[in-house]
């Protein structure tokens, strides 16, 4: 009777630490207006995860983390279209700051390029891996597609007052989601962050950290992620500088402040994977508000999940002592 009390203890105990002992998948999203501090948060949030330490834990092989934009793709795809040309050239790099964002691409970067070509490359070699459209299902929508992709982009291109923030704007939207898909680089973003999910890893905490959420079918694909790919909820972070932003202090970033990409994402405080972080004030106090969040959010977490498997294999070592002592 001992033993099959002990065994049956056992069993149950073993199953708890399964379950503790689980890898832990997070996804972080960063939400503002262009210029209102998410790659600062992004970076103080990773830097934090890879220094903060932890009773019994060392945090550079527990801790991953892997920053996805929904924007990469949609930066590759326009570092591709603007460098067919032996005139003009642009690399990836060059499209993240606010300054690359703010130069003029030329006219003649377009000179002598085929674009029906480089569109349906795109869509051969990039964008169909997501979106998985047969060619006869196009039925000739295929060429109307590129067609109209084309007339939008090299018109734009050759006014030779178009920023690289805006052709990132009009790629992305008016070309990408609705000519293409609605869900064009959600999927693709999707399409990465699972592949890195699925991984082999020897890390517990794995962490997917982004940075440019701006449209509701992101923010829906995020908080409606597959809960066994996820195994935490999404934590969305709003970050709220209005009243440090304004037009006039974003006239001259190369981007539309109006564009859909600044205005589309609805907001509802109430709901329970939404932040908001104030950064209306100082550096030191957007930290503040950012420790005070990621503390409550994701730090007492990981200490308190540490605290409760290390006790249970106490736990477990006495019940397994006590076990062969009832045994012998």
């Amino acid at each position: 009777m001992c033993e099959k009390f002990f065994f049956i203890f056992f069993i149950r105990l073993f199953s708890r630490l399964r379950l503790a002992a689980r890898m832990i998948r997070q996804i972080v999203a960063f939400h503002g207006k262009m210029g209102s501090g998410k790659d600062t948060a992004a970076t103080y949030l990773i830097n934090r995860l890879q220094t903060i330490q932890f009773p019994n834990l060392s945090t550079c092989k527990e801790v991953s983390i892997h920053q996805v934009s929904f924007a990469e793709a949609l930066r590759r795809s326009l570092c591709y279209l603007l460098s067919r040309s032996p005139n003009y050239r642009i690399d990836y790099e060059n499209t993240l700051s606010e300054t690359d964002k703010a130069q003029i691409i030329p006219a003649f970067a377009l000179k002598d390029v085929d674009m029906n070509k480089e569109f349906l490359h795109l869509f051969n070699n990039s964008w169909n891996a997501v979106l998985k459209i047969q060619r006869q299902e196009l039925d000739g929508d295929l060429e109307k597609k590129i067609a109209q992709s084309v007339k939008i982009f090299t018109s734009l291109i050759q006014t030779n007052q178009c920023t690289i923030g805006k052709a990132l704007q009009i790629l992305g939207t008016e070309i990408g989601r609705n000519i293409w898909d609605e869900n064009l680089w959600v999927k693709l973003a999707l399409h990465q962050i699972c592949n890195y999910f699925a991984t082999p890893s020897r890390s517990e905490y794995l962490f997917t950290i982004i940075t440019d959420l701006r449209f509701p079918n992101e923010y829906h694909a995020l908080t409606h992620f597959d809960p066994t790919i996820v195994t935490r909820p999404t934590l969305i972070v709003f970050i709220d500088a209005t009243q440090r932003l304004s037009l006039k202090d974003k006239k001259n970033q190369g981007r539309d402040v109006k564009h859909a990409s600044e205005t589309m994402l609805p907001l509802d405080p109430t709901n329970s994977h939404l932040k908001i972080i104030d950064n209306n004030s100082t550096l030191e106090n957007f930290f503040s508000n950012l420790d005070q969040h990621f503390q409550t959010s994701i730090f007492d977490f990981i200490l308190k999940r540490k605290q409760v498997h290390n006790t249970s294999f106490v736990i477990l070592l006495i019940l397994v002592f006590l076990f062969l002592l009832c045994w012998c």
